[in-house]
């Protein structure tokens, strides 16, 4: 709901509920993720599900509404530029949503999701395949050694289409 403010449905709150006890009680006992047995199908795979099954409906109930506030949450709502390290290079890329930047071309926000999958062998993620090139992958992960009820998701570009990407300045060897 943060993220695109439409509401959950019951469905998927009664699919996670009792994850989230279940792990609260392994909480209350210290219990590490290290040591949870089958953690993957037990406690991933079901937020995952209900996650992936409340995504499409929300996708079918709002459409583009719905698609371009999630993707303006992923990104952010300012414009700016991304500068990242590589081993062997610098690239400097334009996230240019509005059309602030001077550098680079203004991103256009799918309005449509051509495909909602889970990754190819992978219990704990997702790729979510928009229109126009852009696929993001949420892979939901525990973020902390002890369990606790709660789960994150890293979020991560794994497509996007040729006018977003950076330039890439060589480093000097």
């Amino acid at each position: 709901e943060r993220w695109a403010d439409y509401p959950l449905s019951n469905d998927y709150w009664n699919a996670v509920k009792p994850v989230f006890k279940q792990m609260e009680e392994m909480r209350r006992n210290g219990v590490l993720f290290k040591d949870v047995p089958g953690k993957a199908p037990s406690l991933y795979l079901p937020v995952l599900t209900a996650f992936q099954d409340e995504f499409e409906r929300l996708c079918g109930s709002y459409g583009s509404r719905f698609i371009s506030r999630v993707f303006q949450y992923l990104i952010g709502r300012q414009d700016f530029y991304k500068i990242v390290q590589e081993r062997d290079a610098v690239v400097v890329q334009s996230v240019n949503l509005n059309g602030t930047l001077d550098w680079g071309r203004q991103w256009t926000i799918p309005e449509r999701i051509d495909l909602v999958q889970r990754a190819p062998g992978a219990v704990n993620k997702i790729l979510v395949s928009f229109a126009g090139g852009w696929q993001i992958s949420f892979r939901l992960h525990n973020a902390s050694s002890k369990v606790e009820p709660s789960l994150k998701f890293d979020v991560n570009f794994v497509g996007m289409p040729v006018y977003a990407t950076g330039n890439r300045i060589p480093l000097g060897t």
